[in-house]
């Protein structure tokens, strides 16, 4: 099951406690918010990244990772991301999630009026709004099977 980013009650993050433990990983739950926050800010052009996956390779990864009902990997190493989680940038739980929400109403934004336009992801490259829609649900979806809030 994909769970769809726009229908995820993002206020149910603000009563659980930003250390619960994952599943897997050592993203404390602050830090998941934090880290969806910014691939919202790379796909609503506010960051920009550049793409670590070679260029002969980027449409096949899209078709199995992005395009197919497979789930993102458990403990997938980001290549941008250093080892260890960075230290938090908001100062709690619910200014982690209004964040994730502003960054989120950016995104639908940015993209109202040309759903064509491309912003980098580190991956899967360049994307379209239909692309970062795809993406954005196995993320969340994934994230949030690591702290089984799905």
């Amino acid at each position: 099951m994909i769970a769809d980013f726009r229908k995820v009650d993002l206020d149910t993050l603000k009563g659980l406690p930003s250390e619960k433990t994952p599943l897997w990983g050592s993203m404390t739950l602050q830090h998941m918010v934090e880290h969806l926050t910014d691939t919202f800010r790379i796909g609503n052009g506010t960051m920009t990244v550049d793409t670590l996956t070679p260029e002969d390779k980027v449409e096949k990864l899209k078709r199995i990772a992005l395009f197919s009902d497979r789930e993102f990997q458990q403990n997938f190493k980001s290549p941008i991301l250093p080892p260890e989680p960075i230290p938090y940038r908001t100062a709690n739980m619910d200014d982690a999630v209004n964040t994730l929400k502003k960054e989120i109403e950016k995104f639908e934004q940015h993209y109202s009026t040309d759903k064509a336009r491309k912003e980098n992801h580190p991956v899967f490259g360049a994307l379209t709004y239909d692309e970062w829609e795809a993406y954005h649900n196995k993320h969340f979806t994934h994230h949030f099977k690591q702290f089984g809030l799905i």
